[in-house]
C-alpha cells in the first residue's frame, strides 16, 4: 500500500512538473512576444524621430533658400544693400530702373550703373556676386568715363549691370 501511495504521489509530480513546464513555456511565449512588440515599437519611435528631425533640417533649409529669394516687399532692402556697397567701395551707384516680376516671369529686373575708379568698380562688382541672394546677370559693361577733375591721370569707370533676382515663388 505505501509503494501504491508512493507511485500515485509520484504520477501526480509528474503530471504536475508537466503541466507547469507546458504553463511556463506558455507564459515565456507571451513574454517574448511581448518583448518582440517592444522593440518593433521602439524602432518605430526611433524612425519617428528620425523623421521628425529630417523634417526639422528641411525646415531650416528651406528658411535659408527663402531668405536668398528677393521679393516685391524685400526689393527696397537689396536696394539698401546695393547702395551700401557702393559707398563702401567708394562708387556712385544710379538705379535705371527695378521691375516688379509678374505671372510670366517672377524674377525682379534691375538696371543699375556704378562710376567710380576703375578698381573700385570691379570691388563692386565681385562684392555683387557674393551677395547672398540668387541673381542672374543678364547683361554687364564698362566703360571709361575719362579723366577726373581732381586728377587728370586718374579715369573714371562706368559700369551698367542688368540683373534679375530669382524668386522661384517656393511655398512657406
Amino acid at each position: 500500500m505505501k509503494n501504491k501511495l508512493t507511485l500515485w504521489l509520484n504520477l501526480i509530480l509528474v503530471i504536475l512538473l508537466i503541466l507547469a513546464v507546458w504553463f511556463g513555456h506558455g507564459e515565456m511565449m507571451k513574454l517574448r512576444t511581448a518583448y518582440q512588440k517592444l522593440n518593433e515599437l521602439s524602432g518605430e519611435s526611433n524612425q519617428t524621430k528620425a523623421w521628425q528631425n529630417l523634417l526639422e533640417n528641411s525646415r531650416e533649409e528651406r528658411d535659408l533658400i527663402h531668405q536668398s529669394l528677393v521679393t516685391s516687399d524685400s526689393l527696397p532692402d537689396f536696394i539698401d544693400q546695393l547702395e551700401q556697397l557702393a559707398t563702401s567701395t567708394r562708387n556712385k551707384l544710379d538705379i535705371a530702373s527695378a521691375i516688379p516680376g509678374d505671372k510670366s516671369n517672377p524674377n525682379i529686373r534691375i538696371s543699375f550703373s556704378v562710376k567710380g575708379s576703375y578698381n573700385n568698380v570691379l570691388r563692386f562688382t565681385s562684392l555683387i556676386d557674393s551677395l547672398p541672394v540668387q541673381l542672374q546677370l543678364n547683361t554687364a559693361s564698362f566703360s571709361r568715363e575719362g579723366a577726373s577733375e581732381e586728377n587728370k591721370s586718374l579715369s573714371l569707370w562706368q559700369a551698367r549691370f542688368e540683373i534679375e533676382l530669382v524668386n522661384n515663388n517656393l511655398p512657406k
